[in-house]
């Protein structure tokens, strides 16, 4: 495997051709394994996707982990009752070449100078006006606590329902795409 973003490049490439997406609406968050998506090829959803991805990525020796959020639109809207659906996304943070990357799973796009410790996402492409806010961060969804999809709409309730009180803080990055990276 090739170091660095080269080969974090190579396996989301690797997943994109390897895997198929079949939506369940959640169904399975929280109570699918990483075997069971290896072994049947399939993904789910954004969960299932960034479940592999960091598991792929630290079996190669890059420290990741998920980080599930929630979107910021999304949380102003469902406290406003103008939403009762939940929507987020779930990210993988990499330490790559001596520093953090965030990557959205769905479309291979990274914040190059990402950092953890800020909790806003402002990834405006991928489905929130707002971007998005990171709820729970973990090797695996049941590491943080999302055994369900029930679980994961608490936390989602949990933010929106604070999301008045928050002084949200957009963090500049810069936005590439795994696709771009030179092999």
């Amino acid at each position: 495997m090739q170091p660095g973003l080269p080969g974090v490049a190579r396996i989301f490439e690797w997943l994109q051709r390897t895997f198929r997406t079949e939506p369940n609406s959640g169904a399975t968050i929280g109570r699918t394994d990483v075997n069971d998506l290896l072994r049947t090829s399939t993904m789910t959803g954004c969960q299932d996707w960034a479940l592999v991805l960091s598991t792929v990525l630290r079996h190669y020796g890059y420290p990741a982990i998920m980080a599930d959020t929630a979107g910021i639109q999304w949380a102003i809207d469902f406290h406003a009752g103008k939403r009762t659906d939940m929507a987020g996304n779930v990210f993988v943070e990499a330490h790559v070449d001596g520093r953090w990357i965030a990557i959205n799973c769905s479309t291979g796009g990274y914040a190059a100078n990402y950092d953890p410790s800020q909790p806003v996402l402002p990834f405006l492409d991928s489905g929130d006006a707002k971007g998005f806010f990171v709820v729970a961060k973990g090797v695996d969804p049941a590491g943080y606590g999302v055994t369900s999809g029930d679980a994961l709409a608490a936390l989602f309730r949990l933010f929106a329902a604070r999301i008045e009180t928050l002084e949200l803080v957009y963090p500049v990055y810069e936005f590439r795409s795994l696709s771009g990276v030179p092999r």
